[in-house]
């Protein structure tokens, strides 16, 4: 019984620490690296599309290429937010230098979609686009992402008027 009062506590900080100190041993980044893009993996219901590899790991068919949004983040920036402000029933959630966050919303029944953008240096744009209830999403994601880069791409065509 006394055995118990004293293994119990160290058990429970062992499984506690441990994930903390295995991190901790791990090398920083560099500084001139790029930040992982920070999607969470699609689940294993086909209602998700990407364009990280890990992301879509138990799905490998539901990975796209990324989006190319200019030749560099700001440009990319710029024809992302000309592009999402254009199309209907989209509402931005949040916004920094390099992540933005949209949802769609279906025009009938109002299923909302989260699509997460990262934007790289290089004017490249990762993707993450997941519905938010229902199993199966008919490759509405998949689309989306291609029907944004159409968008992307006549955004950065030059105008002639």
């Amino acid at each position: 019984m006394t055995r118990s009062v004293f293994t119990t506590p160290l058990l429970c900080a062992a499984l506690l620490l441990g994930p903390a100190l295995t991190y901790a041993n791990q090398p920083a980044p560099a500084a001139d690296v790029e930040p992982a893009v920070p999607f969470a993996p699609c689940p294993k219901a086909p209602n998700c599309a990407a364009t990280i590899a890990h992301t879509v790991a138990e799905r490998p068919d539901r990975l796209v290429e990324p989006l190319q949004g200019g030749s560099t983040l700001e440009e990319s920036r710029k024809h992302l937010s000309q592009v999402l402000d254009a199309l209907p029933r989209v509402t931005w959630e949040s916004q920094d230098t390099r992540y933005v966050h949209a949802v769609f919303t279906s025009r009938l029944m109002r299923f909302k979609d989260d699509v997460a953008f990262w934007l790289h240096d290089d004017g490249r744009i990762d993707v993450r686009s997941a519905s938010r209830v229902g199993y199966w999403d008919m490759g509405a994601n998949a689309r989306r992402i291609e029907q944004l880069r159409d968008e992307l791409n006549a955004a950065m065509q030059p105008r002639t008027e």
